[in-house]
C-alpha cells in the first residue's frame, strides 16, 4: 500500500474519490471539494491549504482523507 498526500483534487479522478463515499454527503464529494478549488475558496490566498491523504494498491485508491492545513488567522474562528 501506497500513501500519498494530495495536494489538489485535480490530481484524483472524481470517480475514484466518490466510490469510497457511503452514503449521500454532499460536502465530500469531488465536485464539491474541486469546487472549492476552483473557486479559490481555498488555497494559498486564503490559507486553507489542501492536504488530503490517499491510500492506493497498484495504483488504486482505496482509501482517502479529506483534509486542509491553516497557515494564518484572518479573522475566522475555527
Amino acid at each position: 500500500m501506497d500513501i500519498k498526500l494530495i495536494t489538489s483534487l485535480f490530481d484524483v479522478e472524481a470517480n475514484a474519490w466518490n466510490t469510497l463515499l457511503n452514503d449521500r454527503y454532499p460536502f465530500m464529494r469531488h465536485e464539491f471539494l474541486l469546487a472549492m478549488e476552483e473557486n479559490y475558496c481555498t488555497g494559498e490566498h486564503f490559507g486553507w491549504l489542501p492536504r488530503h491523504i490517499g491510500a492506493y494498491i497498484e495504483g488504486q485508491l482505496v482509501g482517502a482523507l479529506a483534509n486542509y492545513e491553516k497557515d494564518n488567522s484572518y479573522g475566522e474562528f475555527v
